[in-house]
């Protein structure tokens, strides 16, 4: 073997050494950082581990309830059935589909744009009917879930509405007392735990075990609520013999000056 052929193969030997020990190296920093990870806790590895599968959604808050001078209730707090959907999941078939746009639930529109978002969850209808609600609930449409939140509901109807005012989708009042008192009224917005596994689909999803960490206070009115069935009848009345195109009227305790209708 001549000197010139020598030195060349000594030159690739010491490469091949050199390309060894590098690979090495790099196998032994990424085994030490695999060992780190694994076996030395970390506070922000936990923490973003968890924000990978376990997340809240935030749902209207439970208002404190709207009473009478004599502890009737003109304004609570139900429970109400809204429909949420996984958009990543979420592919209703040709049935599912009809059944969903015949209930104003949806248009073909909405619903591309809806498979299009990257998002693990969006609102599809907010307080809907329990009947809806069993109904879609025994299609078991993929991606389609249900959840239960508070919802403002008048056990009188019409009475003394134009003084209630009334409350928005996301509970916050709108007008009247429900808006003058919103403050008072208005609890902490519950948020509902739920997880999803690692293709996004929501495993657990339980709008039971969400409870508001604050509910809101109530508001007792001086108004009488009988009186006040009286009084609206009684406009009602004289307005349509009349034909006024509008009436009203309040009444007072001559005593106290505390309005009653």
């Amino acid at each position: 073997m001549t000197k010139q052929k020598f030195d060349v193969l000594a030159k690739e030997r010491n490469r091949a050494r050199f390309l060894i020990l590098v690979v090495l190296s790099l196998g032994f920093v990424a085994l030490t950082r695999i060992v780190y990870l694994t076996l030395i806790p970390s506070k922000e590895l936990n923490k973003l581990a968890t924000s990978q599968y376990k997340t809240t959604i935030n749902l209207a808050p439970h208002r404190g309830q709207i009473l009478d001078k004599s502890g009737t209730s003109l304004a609570v707090s139900i429970k109400q059935p809204s429909l949420a959907i996984n958009p990543r999941i979420f592919k209703p078939d040709q049935e599912e589909k009809r059944f969903l746009i015949k209930n104003n639930l949806i248009t073909l529109k909405k619903l591309k744009e809806l498979q299009t978002r990257k998002s693990y969850f969006a609102w599809l209808k907010r307080k809907t009917s329990q009947t809806l609600s069993d109904k879609l609930s025994a299609m078991k449409i993929r991606g389609l879930h249900i959840l239960y939140e508070p919802a403002r509901y008048y056990p009188n109807g019409q009475l003394a509405s134009n003084v209630l005012g009334t409350v928005g989708t996301e509970g916050i009042g709108l007008l009247g007392l429900e808006q003058a008192y919103n403050d008072v009224l208005s609890g902490d917005s519950p948020k509902m735990p739920y997880l999803r596994d690692g293709k996004g689909r929501l495993i657990l999803l339980d709008s039971n075990e969400a409870a508001p960490e604050k509910l809101g206070h109530n508001v007792v009115l001086t108004l009488d609520s009988v009186i006040q069935e009286i009084s609206e009848k009684a406009l009602f009345e004289w307005q349509q013999k009349s034909m006024a195109k509008s009436a009203s009227a309040i009444v007072l305790d001559p005593h106290t000056g505390k309005i009653l209708a």
